[in-house]
C-alpha cells in the first residue's frame, strides 16, 4: 500500500518537473490540411517550487501505514531521527521496511526529492529507530547522506 502512494506521489511529481510547453502555428491552410504543432521547449518554462510537507504533515501520512501506531520526526542540522511505534504483531523485516518507506517519504518532500527502488543520496543523514509499544526495539538503523540506503 505505502509503495503505491509513493508511486502516485513520484508520478506526480514526474509530471509537473517534465511539463512542456507547446505552441500552435496558425498558417492559414486552404487544403484544410491539419495545422502543425510546434515544439518550442523540452523545459519547462516556469520551475515550479518541489512539492513540501511539513514534519507533522509527514507524520501524518506514515501513520496511515498498516502497523504503525505513532512516529515522530525530529530534525538536528543536516541530522534527522526518524522513530516508528508499530504494532506487537510487526516483524523485523515488516519494521525495516516500515522505516525505509518513512525515510523515502521524509527524502521525498524534505531532503533532495523523490526516492526510486535504491533510497539514494541526499542532503540529511537519518536515524532510524522502530519500536514496539512497550519500548522495546524492534529495528534500528541509520542513513548517512552520501549512502543510498539504510544500514540495520
Amino acid at each position: 500500500m505505502l509503495q503505491s502512494s509513493t508511486t502516485v506521489i513520484a508520478a506526480i511529481v514526474l509530471l509537473l518537473t517534465t511539463a512542456c510547453t507547446y505552441t500552435v502555428t496558425a498558417t492559414p491552410s486552404p487544403t484544410n490540411t491539419p495545422v502543425p504543432i510546434k515544439r518550442i521547449s523540452s523545459k519547462p518554462t516556469s520551475t515550479l517550487p518541489a512539492p513540501s510537507l511539513s514534519n507533522s504533515e509527514i507524520v501524518g501520512q506514515v501513520k496511515q501505514y498498516p502497523g504503525v501506531l505513532d512516529a515522530a520526526v525530529s530534525e538536528r542540522g543536516n541530522e534527522v531521527s526518524l522513530v516508528l511505534v508499530v504494532s506487537a504483531f510487526t516483524n523485523e523485516a515488516q519494521a525495516r521496511q516500515l522505516g525505509d518507506n518513512f525515510v523515502r517519504l521524509h527524502k521525498t518532500f524534505r531532503d533532495s526529492g523523490v526516492s526510486g527502488r535504491s533510497i539514494g543520496t541526499g542532503n540529511l543523514d537519518y536515524l532510524v529507530g522502530v519500536y514496539y509499544p512497550n519500548d522495546k526495539k524492534v529495528a534500528q538503523g541509520a542513513k548517512s547522506r552520501a549512502a543510498t540506503r539504510i544500514s540495520w
